[in-house]
């Protein structure tokens, strides 16, 4: 247990400065910066910038993992320079006063944390056992959103009155701090336990006919997902909420997070207990497709919310199964960084494009059946959780207790 608590700690962490900066810090940035009617303007392109940028920048930092540093017992020297140079990324950020300045650091601080990342990521599958790598990883899969929670509220809500520049120094140091926590955990394990084992256990499998299945599985559950980032407008646009309102309404569905946790942990147990991991994945997918569904034809807030604790049920499973997935078909130890960052990058690439789709979409909707044009959005969001739903049936079964 102490092994998946340094699993969690890693990689959640190394995820916390990038998601800090994109739901709050960037956009109060903006707005010293540039004034609060243009920094809605402002914020959209740099993170659109970012996105796009990180495309290539992610499968490149990787592959620079995989280079150098890359067996199980060097990776977590990419953690320290990652860590190290986010900090300096973090006080660049801090520092800067112009739009330009802006994106060159926010894009610094994403690409040195994700040298962070994807070598913890990297790690789960090397220093995992075969046997347990499955249920291991869901378990990590769905611990890392609370997790996530948690260290928001810390700094978002305990510092909420504290300079941006205080929030970022605070952010990098704790960050700092939990990934060496994780780091000599991660260590000791390896000192005690890897030895035992050989240095490649996936030799035997150079095929990446399985991970590109998964790569389009992940991509599409990432756009069905997506959609839940225009939830704020929807609710303005079809219930006719005030914003304090909806803010207030979002923090209630964020207790969703305990839910979240539970069905994964659940799922993993019996999706490992019966060797059913394709059926746990497509009943997810299930309950994430009814969520959208419910959303496009809620009339009223109460079956919105209903509709959003659907999805979240459907959360669960998905992305802690889905963690165990992507672990479980990487072919080739040497290039764990590379493949996962490319899943990662195609993760970004998918919903990326969907926002950019978004308004065209709502805008369809509108002028062929009237009303806010939201409906339509929400079913194309349900075709991509099928496809994903379709996929797991060209993904093969474990070798082990029975067909999946």
């Amino acid at each position: 247990m102490l092994l998946l608590f340094a699993f969690v700690v890693g990689c959640s962490s190394s995820m916390l400065p990038s998601i800090a900066i994109s739901y709050g810090i960037a956009q109060f940035k903006f707005v010293t910066i540039v004034g609060e009617e243009n920094a809605l303007e402002a914020f959209s392109f740099a993170q659109g910038m970012v996105m796009l940028l990180l495309l290539i920048g992610v499968p490149v930092v990787g592959r620079l993992a995989d280079q150098f540093f890359s067996a199980a017992n060097k990776r977590h020297y990419w953690i320290v320079i990652g860590n190290a140079l986010g900090l300096i990324a973090l006080y660049g950020f801090s520092q800067a006063t112009t739009r330009g300045q802006i994106l060159t650091s926010w894009l610094c601080v994403l690409l040195s944390y994700t040298f962070a990342s994807n070598s913890f990521r990297a790690l789960i599958p090397q220093l995992l056992p075969r046997e347990k790598l499955s249920a291991y990883s869901g378990l990590i899969g769905s611990c890392i959103p609370v997790a996530l929670t948690l260290n928001l509220m810390l700094i978002l809500g305990a510092l909420a009155d504290a300079a941006i520049n205080i929030k970022l120094m605070y952010l990098g140091g704790l960050q700092f701090l939990l990934s060496a926590i994780a780091i000599t955990i991660l260590l000791q394990y390896r000192r005690k336990h890897v030895p035992e084992r050989t240095v490649s256990r996936r030799s035997e499998e150079t095929s990446y006919r399985q991970y590109l299945v998964v790569l389009v599985a992940k991509t599409c559950i990432s756009i069905a997902i997506s959609g839940t980032t225009v939830l704020p407008l929807y609710y303005i646009t079809r219930f006719g909420m005030e914003q304090s309102e909806v803010f207030v309404l979002n923090a209630a569905m964020s207790a969703g997070v305990i839910l979240i946790l539970l069905t994964g942990a659940l799922s993993t147990h019996y999706a490992e207990k019966f060797n059913k991991q394709r059926s746990f994945l497509a009943l997810g997918a299930l309950f994430i497709g009814v969520g959208l569904i419910g959303y496009a034809s809620a009339d009223t807030l109460v079956w919105a919310i209903i509709s959003g604790i659907c999805f979240q049920l459907g959360l669960g499973p998905v992305n802690a199964l889905g963690m165990a997935l992507v672990n479980r078909v990487l072919p080739n130890e040497r290039r764990y960084g590379r493949d996962l960052a490319i899943v990662e990058a195609a993760t970004h690439f998918g919903p990326a494009m969907m926002h950019f789709a978004m308004p065209v979409v709502v805008a369809t909707g509108i002028s062929l059946s009237g009303g806010d044009g939201y409906s339509l959005l929400f079913y194309c969001l349900v075709l991509f959780a099928a496809v994903f739903t379709g996929t797991l049936f060209f993904i093969k079964k474990e070798k082990s207790k029975g067909p999946i």
